[in-house]
């Protein structure tokens, strides 16, 4: 039979922890690996008054842990927190392998003892010795931007403001540019929401084809920031469009070479191309600086996201050579960048968007810098099996996804409805 030992111990749980003695002379560490107790209207340092008392049982063996919990009524009851994870350390020798327990606290007393507070969460959970804790994979914790200090340019709107709000709704300082600094001070302002933790910050003029813009705000960021974690390259232009309907080769000619022009491809490469080559090297060193020891981060954890197209991979020229061909190159450099700056530590993705509300698509926004893009447009293409345009959430999803996973580099995340399964590419 498998010998056991029992610990029981009375602490006082606070924000970040305490270290207790219990009857068995092992010290009992109650760390906690997010915050215990968040308050959600007011996030000081917690007081005697926040202070709740809590009686921990935890019986150990070689093969099987269990974990319960009673709670004793606190002398003041705050309105809400949240008692999300904590850990048991034993810094004594026993009687089997097992030394650290991760565990979740049954919160079912704390209802009935407590009325008056307000659980976010509930876990209740028996792990046997050496088994898998799931904290780490809940969502919060995945997409978690605290801390983050990211950079998109044209995020004044569009994609960019997509990819912008869904960075600040988890935590992230996220400063945009953009030529327009009116349309980025009215993104801004008109897309504020304190409740996830993060900024929207206005920075610029900047024009990304200008090497002194760029020196500019690089220089101008220093000044607020020790580091950058992810720079998105998203500023992007259409280009001409000339549809090559015709079948006879004078009328093709007549079509493509009046309605486009040397000067229309070069702006489109510069904007599209050139510019997201000079923007990332611009922004080098402040990448690099996030990595340990200058930084927060593990080496690979920055990152450049580049904004291709599903148009950049699809033989379909859709009436846009210049723009199509603009993508391409966007989806060979980004590919390009991953493989040479891996040195410096620094991840390179794209994201290659299909039809999403933009004023790149829809030629105009709405006062919150918004575009709407109705279904029935996307429907009448034949070429969509969503049949429906993307949800600006979508975008912030493949955002974040990369943005966080640094085991991911040199991709191409096409985020396009699953029009590339069906156009040729």
């Amino acid at each position: 039979m498998a010998r056991q030992v029992t610990m029981s111990a009375e602490v006082e749980v606070w924000k970040m922890g305490s270290v207790v003695k219990d009857r068995c002379n092992h010290t009992v560490s109650i760390r906690y690996l997010d915050e215990a107790i968040r308050y959600l209207d007011d996030r000081t340092p917690p007081t005697d008054e926040h202070r709740l008392r809590v009686t921990c049982s935890v019986t150990l063996s070689r093969r099987h842990s269990r974990v319960t919990l009673s709670v004793s009524p606190p002398t003041v009851q705050p309105d809400n927190f949240d008692i999300l994870q904590d850990e048991v350390n034993s810094t004594s020798p026993l009687p089997y392998r097992h030394r650290a327990i991760f565990l979740d606290l049954t919160l079912d007393s704390i209802n009935s003892q407590a009325p008056n507070c307000t659980i976010k969460q509930q876990r209740n959970v028996t792990m046997a010795t050496g088994g898998a804790s799931t904290h780490h994979f809940n969502a919060s914790k995945l997409f978690d931007a605290s801390g983050y200090v990211c950079v998109i340019t044209g995020g004044g709107t569009g994609i960019g403001l997509m990819a912008a709000q869904s960075l600040a709704a988890n935590g992230a300082r996220v400063y945009i540019l953009g030529r327009r600094m009116e349309a980025l001070e009215k993104a801004a302002k008109s897309h504020h929401d304190p409740s996830g933790g993060g900024q929207i910050i206005p920075l610029g003029p900047c024009d990304v084809t200008k090497k002194e813009d760029l020196q500019k705000v690089v220089k101008e960021l220093e000044g607020k920031e020790k580091y950058v974690n992810m720079l998105m390259c998203n500023a992007g232009v259409g280009g001409p469009k000339a549809p090559p309907e015709q079948e006879d080769a004078k009328e093709l000619k007549t079509n493509l070479w009046e309605n486009e022009s040397v000067e229309a491809w070069n702006d489109c490469y510069n904007v599209d191309v050139t510019a997201v080559y000079f923007t990332t090297v611009a922004f080098m060193p402040l990448l690099q600086a996030a990595i340990k020891p200058k930084g927060p981060l593990e080496n690979f954890s920055p990152s450049v996201i580049t904004t291709s197209s599903m148009s950049g991979l699809m033989r379909d020229s859709q009436g846009h050579f210049a723009y199509n061909t603009a993508k391409g190159a966007t989806v060979q450099l980004t590919k390009l960048m991953s493989a040479e700056f891996m040195k410096a530590g620094v991840r390179v993705n794209s994201i290659a968007p299909g039809y999403f509300p933009s004023e790149l698509t829809t030629k105009e926004s709405g006062d919150d810098q918004k575009s709407e893009l109705p279904h029935e447009q996307i429907q009448e293409k034949g070429h969509v099996p969503s049949a429906r345009g993307g949800k600006e959430e979508e975008v912030g999803m493949a955002v974040l996804f990369l943005t966080k996973n640094e085991y991911v580099n040199g991709q191409i995340l096409a985020v396009d409805g699953g029009v590339l399964n069906v156009v040729s590419s």
